[in-house]
């Protein structure tokens, strides 16, 4: 990755992580992949597994949920400086909303939290993770709590 992309992850970070020392913010950074999705194309599909999470730098995103009545509505519109897909990341259920991609977006891929990262945090911290993956009343999108959590599951994995 090139280094203004670098130096916004590094910028962005601490809005979902908290403050962390500058190198610590570049070894999450050096975790992530730079991805280019068109407009059109599906990032997410309701239902499928969630092994990432990504950070939108440029472009636009809906995020759409279909509930239990086959109805389908629209939840969240997400742009640069927004994440997305931390839910299913963090606490390893399906993904919970198809996410579309409405503008050329470039994202910011994490794929650091693998199943031996959430054991490893959750002997770390027996009391977060049991907390994330029972709490019921997560919403797809603005959940300040969840944004808590995942910077404390972050800190803890770099």
């Amino acid at each position: 990755m090139d280094d203004e992309f670098n130096r916004y992850l590094i910028a962005l970070l601490p809005r979902f992580v908290g403050p962390l020392p500058e190198a610590e913010l570049a070894h999450v950074v050096g975790q992530m992949e730079r991805v280019h999705v068109g407009s059109g194309q599906a990032l997410y599909r309701q239902g499928d597994a969630g092994d990432c999470m990504h950070f939108v730098v440029t472009g636009r995103l809906e995020v759409w949920v279909t509930d239990k009545y086959g109805e389908r509505r629209l939840v969240a519109h997400l742009s640069s400086g927004d994440c997305v897909g931390e839910l299913a990341l963090l606490t390893g259920d399906p993904r919970a909303a198809d996410v579309v991609v409405t503008r050329d977006t470039v994202l910011a891929r994490l794929a650091s939290l693998r199943s031996g990262d959430l054991h490893m945090i959750e002997r770390a911290s027996p009391t977060d993770l049991p907390e994330i993956r029972g709490d019921s009343k997560l919403k797809v999108t603005g959940d300040a709590n969840l944004a808590t959590k995942l910077s404390k599951l972050l800190q803890m994995a770099s």
